[in-house]
This record gives structure tokens, C-alpha cells and sequence, in this order.
């Protein structure tokens, strides 16, 4: 958890944006001290390494350089994201969208709604949106940056924008506009940076459960393989990012009722998975949840339940008792009960399911 008084720094940013700035900041600083450019390039970079309370400490020294200049300094509204990232990152959704929502309207007071220095801004809403399981919010916020983007580029759309858009597409079902989206943001991404950079990793593990979803498996598979070889030449064979194909390759092999080769990938996924930090638990709950019911399914009933036993509590650890990712996991338990004719217990862990229902 982060260290910074939530409710200080959001004080501190209605401060800021009620002050009337009169003059530039003094541009001269200690020898000894940072400039504002150096500590936010820092924090980012901690950010992306997942050194979270690194990242807080510059991204904190940052901003109390932006504040102290005021809420018109071009400093000022990079800061305040670059923070809300790192809270959103951390799960504190709402300190993260209420610095969102005010940098949005600094930058559309000073710039006019539309302006194309509010994408960014949109991008991180949409982010908290979609991580919150608010896709129709996810997909306002996106489609407003993807207009603008349209606009000030004439047509020529940022690859990680797309992307963004199409997976939102993909999971409300809107299967045509979100394989155009993502074929599009493939081809953004292969021209701005070749056909061998891990930037093209994420657009593939998309367009693979896509294709798996649609029953298009022959391509399903091409893009997982080659997101696979990706990710493990330029990320290492232990990055969450393999993680997340070696999941969604388990789950395409699952849809095929190829449960054995299910079982391999789920089982290369929960190794990588279970070496990430707390924060990677709910992903590492998932792979074990998929991998019980590839076991089940492949009639390694024993295996099965050690793996969907390990599932909830790993789940419940993380998210706590009443949550749909916990109910899920204890529905499935409660089939794989049935299949083994053990009623009783099934009962019992189906009234665990409806207890865990939101």
C-alpha cells in the first residue's frame, strides 16, 4: 500500500487548483537536487519495474516541484497522472480517478474540451474503468481519445490505443469492431516498430482470445505462438506478461477439448504466475482455477481438487470472501463435487458460492 496521505494529497491538489499563477517557477535549482524532469523519468521507470514505493518516492518529489508552481505550469498535469498511475497500479481507485478527473478539467479549462493533451488523461480513466469491471465506461472514455487521436492525426491512430478499444469491443461482444481495431493496432504497431519488439506482444495475447472466442483457431493459435516467442525472447521466461499467454494458450487448447495440452499450459502459467508479487494473485487464481477444470475434464479428479482447494484460498487471500471471482471458483469446486458424487459436500460448496455472490 502506498505510503502518501490520500486524502492530504488530494487536498493539496484542490489547493493547487483554486491558486491564480502569477509568474513562472525560478528555474534555478540546487545543484544537489533533481530536476523535475529526472525524478519523474525516474518514477516512471520504477513504475514499469513494479518498484512501487520507489516510483512513490520520486513521483511524490515530482509533483511537490510541479505544485509548488502552480496548476498552469506545463508540469503540473503530467505530475498529477503520472501519481494517478501509480494508483492505479497500487488498486487505489479512488484517489487515482479523482487526481484524473481534476487534471482532466485543468487541461480542458486551459485547452478547450478534445484537445489532444487530454488522451492521456482519458486513457488512464479508461484504465480504472475497465480494471473496475465498468466496460461501457471503459469504452466512453476510450472512443473520446480515439476521436481526438483521429482527428489530430489525420487518420493515423496510436497501436496502443486501438488495442485498448478493441479488447473493450471484444469483451462486450462487439466481435467485428474489435478485430478491425486490433488487426489495425497490430499494423500500427509492426510499422512504427518492426515485427520483432515486445510492444506487439499485448496486441497479439488480444487478438488470440479474440480468435479463440470466435472458434477461429488456426489464427488463435498463430498469435499466441508468436505473442509466446516474443515475450519469452524480450521479457524472460518468468515476466507476467508469458504468464498471460501461457493462460490464454491453456485456455484455447481447453476450448478445443484438448485438456491434456490445457493441462501443460496452465501448468507453465500457474509456475510463472505464482513467482509474481501479491499483486499478481488474482491472475495466479485464475490459472489455478482453469487448470482444476483441465484436470476435471481429463479426469484427474484428484489433482483437480488440490488445484481448485489452492484457487479459492489464494482468491479469497486477495480479494476476501464476497467477491464473483471467489464465488466462481467455489461454483466450479462445487461441479467437480457432483462429478465425484460427492453430494453433500457439493451442496455445501454451492451455498459457499451463493454466499460469496456480491
Amino acid at each position: 500500500m502506498l505510503n502518501v496521505d490520500l486524502r492530504t494529497l488530494s487536498v493539496l491538489l484542490v489547493a493547487a487548483v483554486a491558486v491564480t499563477f502569477v509568474g513562472p517557477a525560478s528555474s534555478e535549482a540546487s545543484a544537489a537536487e533533481p530536476t523535475w524532469r529526472e525524478l519523474r523519468t525516474s518514477g516512471l521507470s520504477a513504475l514499469e519495474n513494479k518498484q512501487f514505493d520507489e516510483a512513490e518516492r520520486y513521483l511524490l518529489a515530482a509533483y511537490e516541484q510541479a505544485y509548488a508552481a502552480g496548476p498552469k505550469d506545463s508540469r503540473f498535469v503530467p505530475s498529477v497522472v503520472s501519481l494517478a498511475r501509480l494508483y492505479r497500479e497500487e488498486k487505489e481507485w479512488a484517489a487515482a480517478m479523482s487526481l484524473l478527473t481534476k487534471a482532466l478539467g485543468i487541461q480542458e479549462k486551459a485547452s478547450g474540451v478534445g484537445h489532444a493533451s487530454t488522451v492521456k488523461t482519458l486513457n488512464e480513466i479508461a484504465m480504472i474503468h475497465y480494471a473496475q469491471g465498468d466496460l461501457l465506461a471503459a469504452e466512453g472514455s476510450w472512443e473520446r481519445a480515439l476521436s481526438i487521436k483521429r482527428k489530430q492525426n489525420g487518420g493515423e491512430l496510436p497501436g496502443w490505443l486501438v488495442n485498448n478499444l478493441g479488447e473493450v469491443y471484444r469483451r462486450l461482444g462487439h466481435t467485428d469492431r474489435a478485430e478491425k481495431l486490433l488487426v489495425e493496432a497490430l499494423a500500427t504497431k509492426e510499422r512504427n516498430k518492426g515485427d520483432d519488439d515486445p510492444a506487439l506482444i499485448t496486441t497479439l495475447n488480444d487478438l488470440g482470445v479474440l480468435y479463440t472466442d470466435l472458434k477461429r483457431f488456426d489464427d488463435a493459435k498463430k498469435a499466441l505462438e508468436r505473442a509466446h516467442v516474443l515475450a519469452v525472447r524480450h521479457l524472460g521466461p518468468e515476466s507476467d506478461v508469458l504468464g498471460t499467454v501461457l493462460h490464454n494458450q491453456g485456455h484455447m487448447a481447453y476450448r478445443q477439448s484438448q485438456f491434456e495440452v490445457a493441462v501443460t499450459s496452465y501448468l507453465a502459467a500457474v509456475s510463472v504466475r505464482e513467482k509474481q508479487p501479491r499483486r499478481g494473485q488474482p491472475d495466479l487464481a485464475r490459472s489455478l482455477g482453469g487448470l482444476a477444470n483441465a484436470l476435471m475434464m481429463a479426469r484427474r479428479y484428484e489433482a483437480s481438487e488440490e488445484a481448485i482447494k489452492r484457487a479459492i484460498a489464494v482468491a479469497t487471500e486477495f480479494h476476501g470472501a464476497k467477491n464473483r471471482s471467489v464465488a466462481k471458483l467455489w461454483s466450479d469446486y462445487a461441479m467437480l463435487l457432483r462429478t465425484l458424487k460427492r453430494t453433500d459436500e457439493a451442496d455445501a460448496a454451492a451455498a459457499r458460492a451463493q454466499a460469496a455472490t456480491p
